[in-house]
């Protein structure tokens, strides 16, 4: 058996792909000892795609980011599950990402679905449309998420702290901030749109709130690559605007 848990993730750099950055941020967040391996998307090693069919059998579904191979030989991947195992097979190690408390356990999980539906539909058309009147169509899109957002945490985040459980950073972090992360320097550079200018005009204060806090956190810190890694990488993935 390995003597540290494999981190798969996927180039040019740890980090690269946003839902590995979740399992990244998981395993800096519970202070858990791994060993980075990359892969390409274009050759892929033999050892990784075994780990990977080993728990997921369709040998037609690309194989993907994050895999993990912990100590005793189990291997996780989807980047949810990732996350969720190991918050519980290291249960009282570093931050407690999953709370005992199942109405706070709930809210955390609701705030990341909310996020995903909200946010991420409304950056990804910023990024991948191809007119101007595209661009404009997801942009308003992201901002009535961004309104929902922040009435999510007004009204409903835990007192206390700037998280979604006050005080406590949680999954609903993990899961969100590696998309926030990216938003900051993405669609500034190659559509010309600072999401969280737009919120800023709106007084969206709570979740502005939220994201300096989710932003500022070591973890994200430590864990955030050279932008420039990360733009080269979307180059060939972003349409020019017609």
């Amino acid at each position: 058996m390995a003597k540290v848990l494999q981190f798969w993730n996927l180039a040019p750099a740890p980090g690269g792909c946003p839902f590995a950055h979740r399992a990244w941020l998981a395993l800096e967040e519970k202070k858990i000892k791994h060993e980075k391996r990359i892969v390409s998307k274009e050759n892929k090693p033999q050892d990784f795609l075994d780990a990977y069919h080993s728990v997921w059998p369709d040998k037609e579904k690309n194989a993907t980011v994050p895999t993990i191979i912990d100590t005793d030989g189990t291997t996780v991947t989807e980047s949810q599950v990732v996350v969720e195992y190991l918050e519980q097979r290291y249960k009282g190690q570093g931050t407690q990402l999953i709370p005992t408390d199942p109405a706070h356990a709930a809210k955390a999980r609701m705030f990341g679905e909310l996020f995903t539906s909200n946010f991420a539909p409304g950056n990804h058309g910023i990024m991948f449309s191809k007119t101007q009147q595209e661009v404009a169509d997801a942009k308003a899109k992201l901002v009535h998420g961004l309104q929902v957002l922040d009435t999510f945490l007004t009204t409903q985040a835990l007192q206390g702290g700037p998280f979604v459980l006050g005080e406590h950073y949680s999954i609903a972090e993990v899961s969100s901030a590696p998309f926030v992360w990216r938003t900051t320097f993405l669609a500034p550079h190659y559509r010309n749109i600072d999401v969280f200018a737009e919120a800023k005009a709106r007084n969206l204060n709570r979740f502005l709130e939220w994201t300096q806090a989710v932003l500022e956190r070591p973890s994200t810190r430590d864990t955030a690559i050279p932008h420039e890694a990360i733009i080269e990488a979307w180059k060939p993935m972003v349409p020019k605007l017609s």
